[in-house]
C-alpha cells in the first residue's frame, strides 16, 4: 500500500514503520518541522524496523548550490554516472551540455548556429568527447540502450548509491538537445 504525505507533518512522519520510503524534490523540503527537526531524519527513522531490507530513495532537481540536500545526498553516495556510447568510436562518456577534453584540448558537447541571433535547431549537435563525431538527437535511441551506469566516487557507506542524470538523457520524442540550448 501506499502512504503518501507531506514533509510539513510531524505527526504522519512518526507514526507508522516504512519498508521502501521514496522522498521526492527534497531540496524544497524545510530545514525543520516545528520543534520536531529534520523531516528526512524523522522519515528515515521510520525505516528503522526493516534495517536489513529497506530501500530508501531520494529524489530532486537540485536547488542552490552548496546548499542542497540533494547534491549532499549525492557526494555521500558513490556518485553513478550514466555513461553511453559514441556512434562512431564507441568510448563511453558521460552527457555534458559542453566541455573540454583534457587531453586534447577538443571542445566536445552540445554545439549550434544561430542566423542572426535565431537558434537554427537543425544545426544542434552533440560531439564526441573523444573522436568529435557529430551526433544528432535522434542518435540517443543508439546511445541510451546501450549506456551503463558507473561509480564515480568512494561512498561514505558501502550500501549507498547515488545517481546524477541531465535532461540531455531524455529519450528521443520528450526533451530534445535543441530545447536544452
Amino acid at each position: 500500500f501506499l502512504v503518501p504525505f507531506g514533509a510539513k507533518n510531524a505527526d504522519k512522519l512518526r507514526s507508522i514503520s516504512i519498508r521502501y520510503l521514496l522522498e521526492d524534490e527534497v531540496d524544497s523540503f524545510a530545514d525543520t518541522v516545528g520543534k520536531d527537526g529534520d523531516p528526512q531524519k524523522l522519515a528515515e527513522a521510520r525505516t528503522k524496523a526493516y534495517h536489513e531490507s529497506r530501500k530508501i530513495a531520494r529524489i530532486s532537481t537540485p536547488l542552490i548550490k552548496g546548499n542542497s540536500k540533494i547534491e549532499r545526498g549525492f557526494k555521500n553516495g558513490d556518485q553513478r554516472k550514466y555513461f553511453v556510447p559514441c556512434k562512431s568510436c564507441g568510448e563511453m562518456q558521460v552527457l555534458r551540455f559542453q566541455g573540454t577534453n583534457s587531453d586534447t584540448g577538443e571542445a566536445f558537447g552540445l554545439v549550434w548556429e544561430t542566423n542572426d541571433g535565431v537558434l537554427d535547431r537543425s544545426s544542434v549537435k552533440y560531439l564526441c568527447e573523444f573522436c568529435g563525431h557529430p551526433h544528432t538527437n535522434s542518435d540517443k535511441a543508439f546511445m541510451l540502450p546501450r549506456g551503463e551506469w558507473r561509480p564515480t566516487a568512494r561512498p561514505i557507506s558501502p550500501d549507498r548509491r547515488s545517481y546524477h542524470i541531465s535532461g540531455l538523457y531524455s529519450p528521443v520524442g520528450m526533451f530534445p538537445w535543441d530545447a536544452c540550448v
